[in-house]
């Protein structure tokens, strides 16, 4: 697969929602077999008011700590190389072709020191991976196939974390309500401050660690949940097939 790099300011442009398959060297989108690709730079002098949503139809979402301007490496599919470009439209990082061919986000890399007010993940294939960087206002993060991993996140006031194949994580942070599921892997909460937390794995085990709030309620259908070194009023634990450990 041919690769270039190329670095560019922020442009308003958007990009029609798309269906996208991946084979070993390149995505098919819409019947659209795009064999090309490269990466671009984008550069932040401002965090969007309405927050930041980026959704890739398949790869890697890294969010993790950097100096200086918010940064973008955005890697874009395209049926011919360098015809597709990525911009920022109304809080969306899309891309798309002066005459309007299929193309497609591949994997992100992002680099800020935040605070980041208000932040979308959203993969269809692919870890979503957030690490010592502050987010307020509501966090999603979320993938089809993969993994998701928060780490150090401020106090956001809403986080919604799922895997529809893969583990969910999430590491010493607080915030007013949290939801994270899975429906097939583990979903994982140690060091975490909720007033509301809502836990669920269709198949997979469900571990709390060291962590506290108002209300907490935590099911699997194949697996066990355990609480273990925490404190919360409430409590509503179950599991279909498994034990419940709380203590």
């Amino acid at each position: 697969m041919t690769a270039l790099r190329h670095s560019f300011v922020v442009l308003p442009f958007a990009l029609a929602a798309c269906h996208i398959h991946a084979g070993r060297d390149h995505f098919t989108v819409d019947g659209v077999r795009l064999d090309a690709k490269h990466e671009e730079t984008l550069t932040l002098t401002s965090w969007p008011a309405e927050g930041l949503t980026i959704d890739s139809h398949q790869g890697d979402l890294v969010v993790e700590r950097g100096e200086g301007q918010t940064t973008l490496f955005v890697t874009v599919h395209e049926k011919r190389l360098g015809e597709a470009h990525a911009h920022i439209e109304n809080g969306k990082l899309v891309a798309r072709t002066a005459d309007g061919s299929t193309c497609a986000i591949g994997k992100v890399h992002l680099l800020a020191a935040g605070p980041l007010a208000g932040l979308t993940l959203d993969t269809g294939m692919g870890d979503v991976e957030l690490r010592d960087v502050e987010v307020t206002g509501r966090l999603v993060g979320a993938t089809g196939m993969g993994d998701v991993f928060v780490r150090g996140a401020g106090s956001p006031d809403s986080v919604a974390l799922s895997s529809g194949m893969g583990d969910v994580s999430a590491h010493r942070f607080r915030c007013r309500r949290l939801e994270a599921s899975s429906g097939m892997g583990d979903v994982e909460l140690d060091g975490m401050e909720a007033d509301e937390v809502e836990l669920s794995s269709g198949l997979g085990d469900v571990d709390v660690v060291r962590s506290s709030g108002k209300s907490i309620a935590a099911e699997t259908g194949l697996g066990d949940v355990d609480l273990l070194e925490s404190n919360f009023e409430r409590r509503d634990l179950s599991t279909g097939l498994g034990s419940v450990d709380s203590r």
